[in-house]
């Protein structure tokens, strides 16, 4: 069968077919109202979470463009600019998900994101190092076989194991925080092992939609609610970890460090928002979050660089 034939049967069958055709069309439509939805109801998300990208975007372009930005000739700063570029990445495809209404399967992207922000800001407060987490031994291996390809991942997943209990885990620095904080960890576990959160959405919808199983995306507010938390406290994290980028403390010019400063205070000001709502959960978490950002992420442009992810 050639390629125009194997396109033709495809879409003869499907495309075409005028009800399959209508049934998606249906799903697109819930997928535009969705995100309309949420363009209205939810414009302080949409402010802060674009105010980021924005920020990383003009952070970038001063990195491309100043002849003088001589990091990438240092140790490991490629690997932490790609970092960088994945959190650029990763919050638009969260937000691209979230907005057509698909926000637990965002919620399992922000997983990863909290992973990196992790990982760097352990870096940079000397829990472990960028070598020990890609499963180096010291000196780094001239040649790398397949063998020792799999005994550097084994090392990784140790090291990262590791990296998570100094950080939290087992951190003997949090004190009251800590049980908010492991419950907030466990929440990206819930969605990432099992879909945990999906189910009890689709049982909420089927219960809703009676015998119809439910396919196109419906505005849940909690689900909804549950995303948008997480992406304004992984937002502040990021934010704190930009200044890492700078060859050397106060690299960036003052008109960079206020609206570094600016995004920082909003994100503040967003979680203290929360410390004022009925549930005690809500405070717990939001002052857990303040302190563990101030503790672990407390990176600022006139102090910290690139330098302190150095040994």
């Amino acid at each position: 069968m050639g390629t125009a034939d194997w396109l033709g049967r495809l879409e003869d069958t499907f495309i075409s077919d005028e009800l399959g055709f209508q049934m998606v069309s249906s799903v697109f439509q819930s997928e535009k109202s969705h995100a309309t939805r949420c363009v209205s109801e939810l414009r302080g998300h949409k402010v802060m979470i674009e105010s980021l990208q924005s920020f990383l975007l003009q952070t970038f372009s001063i990195m491309n463009t100043r002849s003088d930005f001589d990091c990438p000739s240092k140790r490991n700063f490629g690997l932490l600019t790609f970092e960088f570029s994945q959190f650029f990445r990763l919050l638009r495809s969260c937000d691209i998900l979230y907005l057509h209404g698909y926000p637990l399967t965002a919620y399992v992207n922000q997983r990863t994101i909290r992973d990196k922000c992790f990982s760097i800001a352990a870096i940079a407060n000397s829990f472990t190092t960028t070598e020990a987490l890609l499963g180096f031994n010291n000196p780094r291996p001239t040649h790398i076989s397949s063998e020792e390809i799999a005994k550097m991942r084994k090392r990784s997943v140790a090291e990262e194991s590791l990296m998570f209990n100094r950080m939290l885990r087992k951190a003997t620095d949090l004190g009251a925080h800590k049980t908010p904080l492991l419950k907030w960890e466990r929440l990206f576990n819930r969605e990432v092992h099992g879909q945990q959160l999906s189910l009890a959405q689709f049982l909420t919808e089927s219960q809703k939609n009676g015998t119809s199983i439910p396919i196109a995306p419906e505005y849940d507010e909690n689900m909804i609610a549950a995303y948008v938390n997480r992406s304004v406290e992984l937002g502040w994290m990021i934010t704190r970890l930009i200044p890492l980028v700078q060859p050397k403390p106060n690299y960036f010019d003052k008109h960079w460090q206020k609206k570094w400063d600016i995004l920082d205070d909003s994100y503040s000001v967003y979680n203290d928002s929360h410390k004022g709502l009925g549930s005690p959960g809500f405070k717990e978490l939001a002052e857990a979050i303040e302190y563990f950002v101030n503790l672990r992420f407390k990176f600022v442009p006139a102090k910290n660089s690139y330098l302190d992810c150095l040994e």
